[in-house]
């Protein structure tokens, strides 16, 4: 079933806000397949070799619903009002909040490369708004949260920049 997710969301699905935010939910809650009411009848080494394929699946859609190679674009990341493709997941200011607490949960090695993929679309997104002129309040309060306060000194940092 994780192998149909996967393609399905290799370009055939759009990456709308509340399907990825779904998707990094269920990865979150069964800690990318490890999670498991019957993980106990797994032991041997074929149902090791199922957990370990299904949490490489799960990192895999993870990375792609991201659409990093679409965020990777100069004109990949839109900070507006009216963007012109309102089902892509950065569109949603309230979606992006909440991937970000799903992502920053999790902060242990098995998670590591959702959370630099993440890291990734934040920079993408605060270099997009140093561009632009009016920001959103939405997406203001967004980039605003994702700034971390030194205990000492005046200039916040970007979490992305510590993240990575």
């Amino acid at each position: 079933m994780l192998e149909v997710v996967f393609w399905a969301m290799w370009g055939y699905v759009v990456c709308e806000g509340p399907l990825v935010v779904k998707l990094y939910e269920t990865a979150s809650n069964t800690n990318l397949s490890s999670s498991k009411q019957n993980t106990t009848l797994l032991l041997d080494d074929e149902g090791a070799q199922i957990l370990q394929d299904s949490a490489a699946l799960w990192i895999l859609i993870t990375m792609e619903v991201l659409e990093l190679e679409r965020i990777a674009k100069p004109d990949g990341v839109e900070i507006s009002s009216s963007p012109k493709d309102k089902s892509f997941y950065i569109s949603s200011p309230e979606s992006l909040k909440q991937i970000h607490t799903l992502v920053m949960s999790h902060s242990n090695s098995q998670h590591a490369c959702a959370y630099l993929a993440w890291a990734f679309v934040l920079s993408r997104l605060h270099a997009k708004a140093q561009e632009v002129k009016d920001v959103l309040e939405s997406y203001r309060l967004f980039l605003q949260s994702t700034l971390v306060h030194p205990r000492h000194g005046k200039d916040c940092e970007p979490t992305h920049t510590l993240m990575a």
